[in-house]
């Protein structure tokens, strides 16, 4: 059985209403409308991991991959969901750290896996009984 996100479980989203709220908003949404119902109809996230680099950046990694830059990731449009991701961590009441994705991958993955280590751990030890941390919990988020 999966559990719900209402439960004490720990779940990674690689986007959630904050990508929304961004994207939406850049096309005339009011960010801060689209915010006020996501956090009413959805659980906060424990921690955002808004990973941030110039357009231009983000513009080559798409070509690299051997793809074209579509509708949503044309330079205009960019610009306006980057200013409005990097507003979110002041506009939402989720934890938010930025991460500046434009170092090696390397880097990145390393400090953002750490981030998530520790908001795993604080939750764990938050929401869990003693009894109920399994020897694999412990393994792999430390003791």
């Amino acid at each position: 059985m999966q559990p719900a996100l209402d439960e004490d479980a720990i779940m990674v989203l690689d986007r959630y209403y904050w990508s929304t709220a961004a994207y939406q908003g850049a096309r005339g949404a009011n960010v801060d409308d689209v915010l006020a119902f996501n956090e009413t109809n959805f659980p906060l996230p424990d921690l955002v991991l808004l990973l941030d680099l110039p357009v231009a950046t983000g513009q080559d990694r798409i070509r690299v991959r051997g793809d074209q830059p579509n509708s949503f990731e044309d330079v205009d449009a960019l610009s306006r969901c980057r200013e409005i991701f990097l507003q979110l961590p002041g506009r939402s009441q989720a934890r938010c750290v930025i991460v500046d994705a434009s170092r090696p991958w390397r880097e990145v993955s390393k400090e953002c896996l750490a981030l998530f280590k520790q908001a795993a751990q604080q939750k764990l030890w938050k929401t869990a009984s003693p009894r109920s941390l399994s020897t694999e919990a412990l393994a792999l988020f430390g003791e």
